[in-house]
């Protein structure tokens, strides 16, 4: 999915890669009936991570995953979070800290919601037609060609997995206080739950620059790359990244 961005940032003078997700290619899906806790997420990232000072990049669980990355006391991860220079996420998904706050626990991805809960259900047709048109607006899995559903179908336990690790997590959005430069991004078509994990997060992080991006949704980074990375670029370059020099 970040190919494009990539390509993209190619003119700045960063070396920059993507890191896959625990259960996503080249690593096998997460099997059905599997529990992966978010040590296991954490654990597999910080592995993944380069040895040498980086900017990090997140979107959505990625930018979950960032995040308990740096609050992490696992000595292992503190290695690595010492060598974190700046973090830019889009949208991550804070469920468990929203579910905290007033209002926030009647969202469908949060508290007992069967799309947290059913693990008969849990990552079927049924579960991922309701979690693409969460994030994507009503009707959006019934347009996606079957073609499309296959390797989704692959991931549903995955994700689902994924949503259940997000809504049971009990750290508030206080305990998320970033010590190196963050720039917190969203869509302004995305979901309401979107804009107040964000504003929350800026809220425990006043030095944090929030980037709204009008007319695009959650998964603008995936589908919409183009018109995501002026924030990525000018997050980097508020950082202290570079033009790359000619040759």
């Amino acid at each position: 999915m970040w190919d494009r961005t990539l390509a993209h940032l190619a003119h700045l003078d960063v070396e920059a890669a993507a890191v896959a997700s625990l259960g996503y290619p080249p690593s096998r899906a997460i099997a059905h009936g599997e529990t992966v806790r978010v040590s296991d997420h954490v654990a597999h990232l910080c592995a993944a991570l380069p040895i040498e000072p980086f900017h990090l990049v997140a979107h959505s669980f990625g930018g979950f995953l960032a995040l308990k990355l740096l609050l992490s006391t696992d000595a292992a991860c503190v290695a690595v979070t010492s060598r974190v220079l700046s973090l830019w996420v889009w949208e991550p998904v804070l469920f468990g800290a929203l579910a905290r706050t007033p209002g926030g626990e009647g969202d469908p991805l949060v508290g007992r919601s069967w799309l947290v809960e059913d693990e008969a259900r849990g990552g079927n047709d049924e579960w991922l037609g309701h979690f693409v048109d969460y994030w994507s607006g009503e009707g959006a899995f019934a347009k996606i060609p079957e073609s499309m559903r296959a390797p989704m179908r692959t991931l549903g336990w995955t994700m689902f997995q994924e949503v259940r690790a997000t809504a049971r997590d009990e750290s508030p959005f206080e305990a998320y206080r970033v010590p190196c430069p963050l720039t917190l991004a969203y869509g302004s078509r995305s979901p309401a739950a979107s804009r107040a994990m964000i504003a929350a997060l800026a809220a425990a992080n006043p030095h944090a620059v929030v980037d709204s991006r009008e007319g695009l949704a959650h998964m603008a980074p995936a589908g919409r790359p183009r018109e995501v990375v002026p924030s990525i670029e000018a997050h980097l370059r508020r950082a202290g990244v570079t033009s790359a020099a000619a040759t």
